[in-house]
């Protein structure tokens, strides 16, 4: 029996960080899922329809209309955005009475996401659990946060970073409202930190020789069939790995090895974002020009260096995060940790990537996110413009798949006793404030 009990305490001390650090992501976004009963304007009416339609067989394209069962929520909820829904109580919906004309406009996105959040806003409203479909989709997005949070940790684990730190540095990240909210909706970039996070405990362990190379490209694949813009991690993660295996002095077969497999992970997931958005052009039933989106965003050349270099642009992924914000989870001091938190991240990343020099692993990262960071966003809006004749914004939530090299250099810089008491309380106030600003509404 001691025995026993001995083994049992230790596999409860193994696990109970990463059980933290799953709940720390999870209680606020499940918070916000409670208190925020309206659809989000960030397309989530789209994102719904998708999960929903995909659920059942249909996989949607451009030049398909809102279903049914997607307008319904939406109407009887209402959206967070100035515009008039139909009656909830409407025998049927006209998808011209909802924006955009009602065309479903988020086919580009591969299905990764959506196949699991029809499948859990699906059953548990068959179950009877709950009432609709968009709280079940919603939760997924809160379980993919905590996954990513977890494995953010166990990434910092993996290069030498102490729990304690990881921990509090994590909980910073409930002060960047695009993050958290995307990690509260239906929305594809709820996956962004899982994916951002996957790639690199991957990469890490690949490095160490714990994975086969088989397993690096499979990851690439999977998290280029998440979303595009999670490239941007993946980006960052082949950077540190191909620039490494160059300064690393090792035999001419072993350097080929170390760096045809970093690149062949990034080929992987661009291939199977770009494969999918080639899929859906060649399905498409109409041109984009007539969606009422594409029409106001129509925009022909590259855009002027003048607006790539504005500075609400340009650091707009430095740190990612930033978006859209409810009014009612915002206050004072969420303002006053906000305004604390955004430089301790922005500035963490610069010290650890000063200090770059052979064989550091988190200042290369740190060096390679921050430079993602700064030219991703510039980058993204030319390739847009480029590719599909639109001028958009380089949101932050399209990014949030960095912030788990952000969590690591700032848990990396705390240094003693004194730098995880200031983390730790830093940290502790941040998600207590947001958490219950969120809470109270």
């Amino acid at each position: 029996m001691p025995i026993r009990g001995c083994l049992t305490a230790k596999i409860t001390r193994q696990f109970a960080p990463f059980l933290f650090a799953f709940f720390i992501a999870f209680i606020p976004a499940f918070v916000h899922i409670v208190q925020y009963r309206q659809f989000s304007p960030i397309d989530e009416l789209r994102h719904l329809d998708y999960a929903l339609q995909i659920t059942k067989g249909d996989v949607p394209k451009l030049g398909d209309k809102l279903g049914q069962d997607a307008m319904h929520e939406e109407a009887c909820r209402g959206i967070d955005y100035a515009w008039l829904d139909p009656a909830c109580d409407s025998v049927t919906f006209d998808p011209v009475a909802f924006r955009d004309d009602g065309w479903q406009t988020a086919s580009p996105h591969p299905p990764t996401y959506y196949i699991l959040a029809g499948i859990s806003g699906r059953t548990l409203r068959g179950l009877g659990i709950l009432d609709g479909a968009v709280d079940g989709a919603r939760l997924m997005s809160a379980l993919l946060w905590g996954f990513g949070f977890v494995a953010t940790f166990a990434a910092g684990r993996q290069l030498g970073v102490r729990s304690f730190p990881l921990l509090a540095g994590l909980t910073l990240l409930m002060t960047l409202p695009g993050a958290l909210h995307s990690a509260s909706i239906v929305t594809p970039d709820s996956f962004a930190m899982l994916a951002g996070g996957g790639a690199l405990l991957a990469a890490i362990r690949w490095k160490q020789g714990l994975l086969s190379t088989r397993w690096l490209l499979v990851v690439g694949g999977v998290v280029g069939f998440t979303k595009l813009t999670n490239l941007v991690m993946l980006l960052a993660v082949v950077a540190w790995l191909v620039i490494d295996a160059l300064l690393q002095k090792r035999n001419e077969q072993g350097e080929l090895a170390s760096i045809k497999a970093p690149l062949l992970m990034f080929t992987a997931g661009a291939l199977t974002s770009v494969a999918w958005i080639i899929f859906d052009r060649l399905r498409a039933t109409i041109s984009a020009d007539i969606v009422p989106q594409t029409i106001m965003l129509k925009f022909e050349g590259i855009p002027p260096l003048k607006h790539l270099l504005n500075p609400e642009v340009l650091l707009t992924w430095f740190p990612p995060g930033r978006g859209f914000d409810n009014a009612r989870f915002f206050n004072q001091y969420v303002s006053l940790m906000r305004s604390l938190v955004f430089p301790l991240l922005i500035g963490a990343l610069i010290v650890a990537a000063l200090s770059i020099k052979k064989s550091n692993d988190i200042a290369s990262l740190s060096l390679y996110a921050g430079l993602a960071g700064l030219v991703g966003a510039p980058f993204f809006i030319i390739g847009t413009a480029m590719t599909s004749g639109i001028l958009v914004g380089a949101e932050g939530r399209y990014a949030v798949g960095l912030l788990p090299i952000y969590v690591i250099a700032v848990a990396s810089q705390s240094k003693g006793r004194i730098g995880d008491v200031l983390l730790g309380l830093l940290g502790g106030s941040a998600w207590i404030i947001c958490t219950y600003a969120i809470l109270v509404g």
